[in-house]
């Protein structure tokens, strides 16, 4: 695993390791973790209800 990445954690859309500067959104008092602004809003899009 890259050292600029979160030990063991990936974005929730696209699989991808996390980089340690990774993009936060809170949903349903919950922060969930993306690797990019694209994922995040594709997340809030598509599946954030969801997790309401």
């Amino acid at each position: 695993m890259r050292s600029n990445t979160i030990e063991g954690m990936r974005c929730k859309v696209c699989g991808r390791f996390l980089p340690k500067e990774c993009v936060t959104a809170t949903v349903g008092g919950k922060t969930l973790k993306f690797c990019c602004e694209a994922c995040k809003d594709k997340f809030l899009k598509e599946e954030a209800s969801r997790w309401k």
